[in-house]
């Protein structure tokens, strides 16, 4: 066991990476759908936590909110999970598999927290959640796209589990819009040190993004379309106390995206889950993602829409991810 998360007692501008524990985001989240903890963890326990970052781009600092499932072997270990003044322990000899979540979603979304919960148990490892900034109990505004701030909220998870929790990273999984961050890490790790990269990363219903594809004229009405001229924003929703606006510059950023990238991805392999039911995203982009990656494992489920229909494919799912990475 090794000393994992370094904590402080106050709020403010933390440094890049610790941990803030003034308090520990709730479990529910208004404006989202109720939480759903899985009742199995024998032998596992949740914790959640603030992992704050500062941008070394501006002035902002990030705080993530966290959910990490701790897998123990042995179920007298139940229970000595507990926070101290300075830190806490976790089992460092166990991999981590980092999950992230979709549009307009957050860590504890019902498919998130199980498939979590589930890998955690089969493959005797712990599993970290987290809202993106913006998202769930995370600080920071909300953007329809922001690609950049989403895939250095990834980079700064990932960094903290190497450099604090001292575990390595098996595996990340990205469902969604959660896909594009985390393809954008398999790409770009290329070009790292081979110690510095992830050996497989999981896709569940992730879009291939194609230049000049997306059209704002088919995504909204004609009377958004005159908001955002007149406004520059457009507002997709509202729940509870928080406004889902999309802006012109989200806007305009979602337009040159481009997932011909992951061509480039030759030295991690790469598993597409996808419902042929699927009526958000459709399932000929993931027959996209296989015959662009060549390292590439593709799994259609029938009858499956873009969440997996809840819980009804868990066990088809886990049974799937779980032989991809034991293999790795």
């Amino acid at each position: 066991m090794g000393n994992a998360l370094g904590c402080s007692d106050h709020q403010g501008v933390a440094a890049s990476n610790q941990v803030v524990i003034s308090r520990k985001p709730p479990v529910q989240c208004e404006g989202y759908a109720p939480a759903l903890m899985p009742q199995f963890l024998e032998t596992q326990e949740i914790v959640d936590f603030y992992l704050s970052y500062q941008d070394s781009s501006s002035t902002e600092s990030h705080r993530l909110a966290c959910g990490l499932i701790r897998c123990m072997d042995d179920i007298q270990q139940r229970g000595q999970w507990h926070w101290v003044q300075s830190s806490f322990d976790v089992d460092n000899t166990k991999p981590v598999i980092i999950l992230c979540h979709g549009h307009m979603s957050w860590r504890n979304q019902m498919l998130l927290v199980f498939l979590a919960a589930r890998l955690s148990r089969e493959l005797k490892c712990h599993t970290l959640r987290f809202d993106f900034s913006g998202n769930g109990h995370s600080n920071g505004t909300w953007h329809y796209a922001g690609y950049d701030v989403e895939s250095r909220d990834l980079g700064e998870v990932i960094r903290f589990v190497r450099e604090q929790m001292k575990c390595q990273v098996s595996c990340v999984i990205g469902h969604s819009k959660g896909a594009f961050s985390m393809f954008r890490r398999a790409w770009e790790q290329e070009d790292m040190p081979v110690e510095d990269r992830i050996p497989c990363f999981v896709n569940l219903s992730g879009l291939y993004y194609e230049p000049n594809k997306y059209s704002p004229q088919e995504r909204f009405t004609n009377e958004q379309l005159e908001e955002l001229k007149t406004t520059g924003k457009i507002l997709m929703d509202t729940k509870g106390h928080k406004r889902y606006e999309a802006t012109k510059q989200d806007i305009e950023e979602k337009i040159p995206l481009d997932s011909a990238p992951v061509r480039g991805i030759t030295t991690s392999r790469v598993l597409t889950i996808h419902g042929d039911a699927d009526e958000e995203v459709e399932v000929s982009n993931a027959y996209q993602f296989a015959k662009a990656i060549k390292p590439h494992k593709l799994k259609i489920i029938k009858k499956a829409d873009h969440a997996f229909n809840g819980l009804k494919h868990m066990d088809k799912m886990t049974e799937t991810i779980t032989k991809f990475v034991r293999k790795k």
